[in-house]
């Protein structure tokens, strides 16, 4: 008769299954072009198997039979997160038939590539003594759970202290408790648990539930690492990397991430790729930097994709035909392949912006016309800019202004906006500022952000319309008010100054808040300006100083000025008060 602990390390296998997409797959985004190494490794079929597993979004509806269709696919390609999954879902009898020795057969050729869940899936199955609870914090009755791990970590087996410690870490199933979480992983660790080593390490370098101690963080990291725990093994090496716990020493940092990231750790490969980017313990290389970051995003690292993402933008040569695996993406070119005219707005848009794909103008402006064609307002206005200003295809003003006009019978705010523009300027058109002025009017009372700042500009400056003070004021407000941070400067200046308003440094010290926070160079410059003179708040020379550096880190003159003069007074006052 099975044991309660036997019964226990079943049902959580089981219960894993659930998990598993959680533990190796539902965090991975989704890639959907298909270049050649995707084909070979299966992260295609995988990942479009995870959405039709997880049925969480909203173009595409859960199917297990479907989804086994494509995970069977990348298993076959040598995924070995599909495998692990296949194995799974053979196990439990999901999406096809269950199949205990086909399961032990995909876990073997999981485990075979060094996939840490499938050894753990595979050992249990031969026999061995492992508890696998799955993710925790996916458990349909997470206390239930916690008092089955309970009553296992009290005979010491280190697996389910290790459990419970992140349950008390997370507060999952009982409160958050750090000191328990710490008590738990201790015990695991002296075992020789390695991810509670690892956790254990954590806790200590980052001070929770326990006073911040790099040397013992580093010590805890580095008996997991040596055990070949991958995280363990990245964060080893980003100590040695900051100097944390141990002398700093960038080539045993690398060689930390390196093992980290030949194993498939994420946040080893994120950490090596930025090694690469920097040049720190190795020579720098974009190429080297984005290879690594990709290998990190395909297991579903957001860090990874916002370094690619900032390298991108940094070296836009690099970018090449390659693009930022992105689960967004992948559905989002499934349902615009499907028709779909609001999905094709928002694939040419992510061509357009080079965010989470490599920028293409020439795809936006395909995925723009199809869309526009089915007379969907976004894209036809936005289509109609490509073809103003010429980018993505040859400039042609008559189909820009037909474009236009289909969009503004829509009511379509920024296309209004847009067209307000083109009778100013009187390049496709002659100039028609009536006809401008009323349809940027029609725009900013629809709510677009950039038309109600121009019209305060307008109003403000009195170009081509009377001076009006309380009308320039509101619309600047309207689009401050929407974070239109142009706006906000403006309004600071004006409440500063007392400019066609009763000065009010609060005010002024606000809207600059507001825009310095938005990175507006002039804003940051001037709101140190107040902290040093004190107007609005009390003299705060280090605000001061932060501001100044902020914008003089993007260039701007004057705070550059600002912040050596700045500089040059307090080296002054010191040497005046030390004689």
């Amino acid at each position: 008769m099975p044991t309660l602990k036997q019964i226990i390390t079943y049902k959580a296998l089981i219960l894993s299954l659930a998990s598993c997409l959680i533990l190796s797959a539902c965090d991975t985004d989704l890639i959907s072009n298909q270049s050649s190494t995707q084909q070979i490794n299966g992260t295609d079929e995988y990942n479009l198997g995870t959405l039709y597993y997880t049925g969480e979004n909203k173009n595409i509806e859960q199917d297990y039979s479907k989804a086994y269709e494509w995970l069977e696919k990348a298993a076959y390609k040598g995924h070995a997160d599909a495998q692990n999954t296949v194995g799974l879902m053979y196990l439990k009898g999901v999406g096809t038939e269950k199949d205990r020795k086909q399961a032990i057969q995909w876990f073997q050729k999981s485990a075979d590539q060094g996939h840490t869940l499938a050894q753990q899936n595979l050992d249990m199955l031969n026999g061995e003594d492992i508890v696998i609870f799955g993710d925790p914090s996916n458990a349909s009755d997470p206390i239930s759970l916690f008092k089955d791990i309970y009553t296992v970590a009290l005979t010491g087996h280190k697996n389910a202290q290790t459990q419970l410690a992140t349950m008390y870490e997370n507060g999952i199933g009982t409160p958050q408790n750090y000191a328990k979480a710490i008590e738990w992983y201790e015990k695991a660790a002296k075992q020789g648990q390695a991810k509670a080593q690892n956790n254990l390490a954590s806790m200590y370098f980052h001070g929770r539930g326990v006073t911040q101690d790099y040397t013992k963080s580093f010590a805890w990291y580095q008996k997991s690492a040596e055990q070949g725990y991958g995280l363990a093994q990245s964060n080893l090496g980003w100590a040695y990397y900051e100097g944390k716990g141990v002398p700093q020493n960038y080539d045993k940092a690398l060689v930390w991430y390196q093992k980290s990231a030949e194993q498939g750790e994420a946040m080893g490969q994120n950490n090596l790729g930025w090694a690469y980017y920097e040049g720190k313990g190795v020579p720098q290389n974009y190429d080297k930097a984005s290879e690594w970051f990709q290998k990190a995003i395909a297991q579903g690292s957001a860090l990874a994709r916002n370094n690619l993402i900032h390298l991108n933008r940094e070296k836009k040569g690099l970018c090449k035909d390659s693009y930022i695996p992105n689960a967004e993406f992948a559905s989002t070119q499934h349902a615009a392949n499907a028709g779909d005219k609001k999905a094709q707005y928002e694939l040419a848009a992510m061509f357009q912006d080079g965010e989470i794909v490599c920028q293409n103008d020439s795809k936006a402006a395909e995925w723009y016309t199809e869309s526009a064609k089915q007379n969907y307002a976004k894209a036809q206005d936005s289509l109609a800019s490509m073809y103003y200003t010429g980018t993505g295809l040859e400039q042609d003003y008559v189909k820009a202004l037909a474009w236009y006009k289909k969009a503004v019978e829509q009511e379509n705010a920024a296309a209004q906006y847009h067209l307000a523009v083109v009778y100013s300027e009187g390049k496709a058109l002659p100039k028609d500022f009536t006809k401008a002025l009323s349809l940027a009017k029609k725009s900013a009372n629809q709510g677009f952000a950039k038309a109600q700042f121009v019209l305060g500009k307008l109003y403000s400056d009195g170009i081509d319309v009377t001076k009006n003070h309380e009308l320039a004021l509101k619309w600047y407000k309207k689009a401050a008010d929407q974070g239109y941070v142009e706006a906000q400067y403006n309004l600071a200046v004006m409440y500063r100054d007392g400019r066609s308003v009763v000065q009010d440094y609060d005010k002024a010290m606000s809207f600059f808040q507001k825009a310095a926070e938005q990175e507006f160079a002039s804003a940051q410059n001037n709101l140190g300006w107040m902290y040093q003179q004190g107007e609005g708040v009390a003299i705060d020379n280090n605000k001061a100083l932060f501001w100044y550096k902020k914008a003089a880190s993007q260039g701007d003159a004057t705070a550059q000025q600002n912040l050596l003069a700045l500089n040059s007074l307090l080296e002054c006052e010191f040497c005046a008060n030390t004689d």
